[in-house]
């Protein structure tokens, strides 16, 4: 069935974006693609063009509010464009005044999956980095006495979560 008779879905990703993202990256460097919340996976953000313009890592993050994700993701992407490199296991209390976030590395099975627009792009070279931000007391989803919601929401891709992907 073509994609223009298929029920619009809310949460899904289509790969049919095109120019907008490639003028993005032509003026910014790269672009950010957010996707809402669907069913059972959470909303989350990724860059597109990190990799191509500065041989960075692609980032994400998830769980929170679209547009506050967007702001962190670009604000994390001007990090990289300022020279700031981020890798497995790396931090950076630069981007959220009075906070550390960290980066760990998106499984490769995963990446394309969920970073779809990247992956298109970039096929198996795909790198991608989660972002993780602090709960209110500082603790991360790996942290002992993280609250639980915290740990779920952004650990999604540690648990092997699928997000939902029309093609």
């Amino acid at each position: 069935m073509p994609l223009a008779s298929r029920k619009p879905d809310p949460g899904a990703v289509r790969v049919s974006a095109g120019s907008a993202i490639d003028d993005a990256i032509r003026r910014v460097g790269w672009a950010v693609i957010t996707i809402p919340p669907h069913d059972e996976a959470p909303s989350f953000a990724y860059t597109v063009g990190l990799t191509a313009t500065f041989r960075h890592p692609e980032l994400m993050l998830v769980g929170f509010d679209p547009s506050g994700m967007r702001s962190l993701v670009n604000m994390a992407g001007g990090r990289v464009k300022s020279g700031i490199r981020h890798g497995d296991w790396t931090s950076d209390d630069k981007i959220i005044v009075g906070e550390t976030v960290w980066f760990r590395r998106v499984a490769a099975r995963d990446a394309r999956k969920w970073a779809l627009l990247a992956g298109h792009r970039y096929g198996e070279d795909l790198v991608l980095l989660q972002m993780f931000l602090p709960d209110e007391r500082g603790l991360f989803p790996w942290d002992a006495g993280v609250k639980a919601a915290h740990a779920k929401i952004q650990g999604v891709l540690m648990a092997g979560m699928a997000p939902r992907v029309l093609c």
